[in-house]
């Protein structure tokens, strides 16, 4: 398969539409494509997101994104763990955990990943492409629902998710270096090894995080390419691979074309 963030979808009794892969960042790197995207955007009728993306700008405080019984990081870890997570946090990649301490880990993995990259833009790629659409007056849909997404975070055992953070305090340079050749793959345009990297980092839970879903946005891009020109932009992760989006409209027909 030919290795492109963007692509033409066709197939008969469909509008042409497009599919791209974002990065839930605010650097330059995964910027490059703006103008292009931009043009396609406004050729398109409806723009698809991976859910309403609405949401997640309006509601960062909700309490789907907090962890349960109103516990924080340190009540979790106890005290004194947390502390020396903590520093070594602040001392690695200037993110100061008491910011974020009452949030789910993996928010927390999230904001430690964004804070290594720099911030060209205010606001991430995905995000900005949602307002440029909204503001363009296009009708926007989701993929997904908000609900479905947090249903999806709440399958990841608390556990788990500390592991996460604990791993990153243990080896600091490892986490910031698989950032960095993630930042290089996207810029590269190598969606097979943004799968693989995804697949991996994912472990046990890649069935309900990547293949799962896969099949849902695969199926979604179908019903709604039926009545209007769509731009579907979800994580490059879930381009690639033999359960990856591109694989699987291809299997129900769709011809595929790299731009």
């Amino acid at each position: 398969m030919q290795q492109s963030l963007l692509w033409k979808l066709s197939k008969e009794g469909h509008h042409d539409s497009f599919l791209f892969g974002t990065m839930h960042v605010k650097s330059q790197r995964v910027f490059t494509r703006l103008t292009q995207l931009k043009e396609l955007i406004l050729e398109s009728d409806l723009f698809i997101a991976e859910y309403n993306l609405d949401n997640i700008q309006f509601v960062q405080h909700a309490e789907d994104l907090l962890i349960p019984d109103g516990k924080s990081l340190s009540d979790l870890i106890g005290e004194k763990k947390f502390r020396k997570i903590h520093k070594i946090i602040e001392k690695s990649f200037k993110v100061d955990l008491r910011q974020f301490e009452y949030y789910l880990p993996l928010l927390i993995v999230n904001i430690i990943g964004e804070a290594i990259l720099t911030k060209d833009y205010h606001l991430p790629l995905d995000i900005f492409l949602w307002n440029f659409a909204k503001e363009s007056e296009k009708e926007l849909d989701g993929v997904e629902t908000y609900a479905s997404q947090q249903q999806i975070m709440q399958a990841i055992k608390m556990k788990d998710q500390l592991k996460m953070v604990k791993d990153i305090s243990k080896r600091p340079y490892i986490y910031r270096k698989n950032i960095l050749k993630m930042a290089k793959w996207y810029e590269e345009e190598s969606i097979n090894l943004l799968y693989k990297n995804g697949k991996k980092s994912l472990g046990k839970y890649k069935h309900i995080l990547l293949k799962k879903r896969n099949f849902i946005m695969a199926d979604r891009f179908e019903e709604l390419t039926l009545n209007q020109k769509s731009f579907m932009a979800v994580g490059a992760g879930h381009l690639a691979g033999q359960h990856g989006i591109l694989k699987l409209l291809k299997d129900k027909g769709w011809k595929l074309k790299a731009i």
